[in-house]
């Protein structure tokens, strides 16, 4: 089945909203909910979706980014590809490459520009300034990100993570 773990991960997509329906996963519906709703209480959170091929889980991840969108989140998504290698920062590449409009919030500079991330000066520069990012926005409106497919993901973005889970806690 599908597995919610509150405080594991969170999740970032480009979402494909689903015309189906998560049949039978109310109680995972009821948990993503709960979790969307502590963000907009000012408390950050983590959620990892894990499960087997085929079950379910976009649909699931679909139907809580509609919901939260709906009600005044900013959906912020991003992908990794099955790829032979996913190159560093790819699912977060992939999410500044697609961000919705959220006001006059400055990109990290290390994705403002194609090839950009190559060029910061540290691992932790380039965390500080996605971290400044999404204190910003979130400062603005509460966020969901979504992360799809991290299975796939590069190390790089996986150290990212990690970094934002630590810190989202303080925020």
């Amino acid at each position: 089945g599908i597995e919610c773990h509150p405080g594991a991960f969170r999740h970032g997509i480009r979402v494909r909203r689903s015309a189906q329906r998560a049949i039978g996963r109310d109680r995972e519906l009821r948990l993503l909910a709960g979790q969307t709703e502590l963000v907009r209480s000012g408390r950050g959170g983590i959620v990892l979706v894990g499960g087997g091929a085929g079950i379910g889980k976009t649909t699931l991840i679909d139907e809580t980014a509609q919901h939260a969108e709906e009600h005044g989140f900013a959906v912020l998504e991003g992908h990794c590809f099955d790829l032979a290698e996913t190159p560093a920062y790819g699912p977060w590449i992939d999410l500044f490459l697609h961000l919705p409009p959220i006001g006059r919030v400055p990109l990290p500079e290390a994705f403002a520009l194609p090839g950009a991330v190559r060029r910061v000066p540290s691992q932790l520069a380039l965390f500080a300034q996605v971290e400044r990012f999404l204190v910003d926005v979130s400062s603005r409106q509460p966020i969901v990100a979504v992360l799809e497919d991290m299975h796939w993901s590069d190390p790089a973005s996986l150290d990212l993570i990690r970094y934002l889970a630590l810190s989202i806690t303080s925020h």
